[in-house]
């Protein structure tokens, strides 16, 4: 059934429905009009939840502007989270080598050549 049958048997059934409410006492009358509020009350609320949803996101994310400043703010979080880490990496180094520059050397470390050559390229590299 395409969307024109539908629309015409739904309209028949509206019409079927209408001449038949005449017939009906007027009690039975007033509860299904408030049955009728009740249910499109509820039908309406369903549509104000959907359309606040995830479908209703993805419309408003097909927008390229929103689109763009998404991935760019994905795109700064992600670059600030390496840097954040790194940073964190390097006061672990630091902490480690303060630690063991800290302690008293043993005295075999000053006959071993690649302590010097070390002792050597640390104060070359240090300003």
């Amino acid at each position: 059934m395409n969307d024109a049958e539908q629309h015409q048997t739904a309209n028949r059934l509206r019409q079927a429905l209408n001449e038949a409410a005449e017939c009906l006492p007027n009690e039975v009358l007033v509860g299904l009009r408030k049955n009728r509020m009740v249910a499109l009350e509820t039908f309406r609320m369903r549509q104000e939840r959907q359309s606040s949803g995830f479908a209703h996101t993805l419309v408003l994310a097909a927008q390229p502007l929103r689109v763009v400043a998404i991935a760019m703010a994905l795109s700064l979080g992600l670059v600030g989270t390496y840097y954040w880490d790194k940073f964190d990496q390097a006061n672990e180094y630091e902490e480690i080598d303060s630690a063991l520059l800290s302690d008293e050397l043993p005295p075999e470390i000053y006959s071993d050549t690649g302590f010097h050559s070390w002792l050597e390229r640390s104060r070359s590299s240090s300003p």
